[in-house]
């Protein structure tokens, strides 16, 4: 068995026998080496988390100007899902306005499965003008019929 090492010492110096990096005559890889990757590597990033806006809440003497405004709409979209499914009974719905910093509803929730009155209650709920808080406010607005 002969053990060659890399370096042979020969009569005139020392020579380096381990080739010399880059490109040779043989471009194709020997078994105990790898060929380099040249794929770019992905680097996948998701957004930042989203920072949740700071809310306010309405004075109560704000939010009864507004709704007295649309009561009629909001009376009558009750009677209409009334007239619709005379088994109702009493219905409470309680709204949840999202107010942006101009005092416009921007965005609309109920509690209601009955997608008629939801609807008919959103509606007139993106009607409602309020004083403009000069940041954006939450409301909840609870009905009773």
């Amino acid at each position: 068995m002969t053990i060659t090492a890399p370096w042979q010492c020969p009569a005139n110096g020392w020579i380096d026998t381990v080739p010399p990096p880059g490109p040779t005559a043989s471009t194709t890889p020997t078994p105990t080496t790898k060929a380099p990757d040249h794929t770019p590597s992905r680097v996948t990033t998701s957004p930042p988390p989203k920072v949740p806006e700071r809310r306010i809440t309405l004075p109560d003497q704000v939010v009864v100007r507004a709704l007295d405004a649309v009561k009629p709409s909001f009376v009558r979209c009750f009677v209409r899902a009334r007239t619709a499914d005379p088994s109702l009974g009493p219905l409470k719905v309680t709204l949840h306005l999202e107010i942006d910093p101009d005092g416009v509803v921007s965005r609309v929730t109920t509690n209601t499965d009955i997608t008629k009155l939801n609807n008919c209650l959103a509606a007139v709920a993106r009607m409602m003008k309020f004083a403009a808080p000069a940041e954006p406010a939450t409301v909840d607005v609870p009905l009773l019929y």
